[in-house]
């Protein structure tokens, strides 16, 4: 194929790639669990304990799927039961993940880097916003913004599918040291029907346009 064609095979791709490409966010877990499928839950159960709700945060831990790392050091892994708000949201556990500065009114960024490309994120939140500090949200270049907790012995959801997939999300808030996260919950959607039928008719226009451009040439 001449140079030419191939740079413009690419170029059209791209573009039918990006047109395709969709994000939806998710405030209830029923909803986000009927958007995706094969789910894939971290609980934090089996993992071992690190720090505890006064002490002994690090600059990151290693989950199965993924790396929490944070800056300044706030990861910590706890069973602690309703500590400022935060607590285990998993049936039948206690293990919850808490990011906390160990001082007050610092709070932290903290990082999830997954293994491999994902298309879903999901997961329970406590302790956000009782101090009406904003959380803030960043992933595939968006920011946005965690709805506060109502009060202390109540938890939110927050989910994110995305067509294009994406490998990482940050969590940052400025005076808050500590929340917690529990029931992380990531998967790789399955397309809907009309996905592979977008996909095949842009395979079939790039293959048409393509033999076009090699008879004119």
């Amino acid at each position: 194929m001449p140079r030419s064609n191939f740079k413009f095979v690419l170029m059209l791709a791209a573009s039918l790639g990006s047109a395709g490409a969709s994000a939806t966010t998710f405030n209830d877990r029923a909803s986000f669990n009927a958007a995706a499928a094969d789910l894939t839950i971290e609980s934090f159960e089996s993992s071992p304990l690190v720090g505890n709700t006064n002490s002994g945060a690090v600059q990151s831990i290693a989950f199965t799927d993924f790396n929490v790392s944070t800056g300044p050091a706030a990861t910590k892994l706890v069973d602690a039961n309703h500590h400022f708000g935060a607590f285990n949201t998993t049936p039948g556990g206690k293990n919850y993940l808490y990011l906390d500065t160990d001082v007050g009114f610092q709070g932290s960024t903290a990082t999830f880097s997954f293994n491999a490309l994902i298309h879903a994120i999901g997961f329970d939140y406590t302790g956000v916003g009782e101090r009406g500090t904003t959380f803030n949200l960043t992933v595939d270049g968006t920011t946005y913004t965690l709805t506060p907790n109502v009060d202390l012995n109540s938890f939110g959801f927050w989910g994110y599918t995305s067509a294009a997939g994406f490998t990482s999300f940050t969590l940052s808030t400025s005076l808050d040291s500590g929340y917690s996260l529990d029931q992380v919950t990531y998967t790789v959607p399955i397309p809907e029907p009309q996905t592979y039928a977008m996909m095949l008719l842009g395979l079939g226009w790039i293959a048409l346009l393509v033999r076009r451009r090699a008879r004119s040439t």
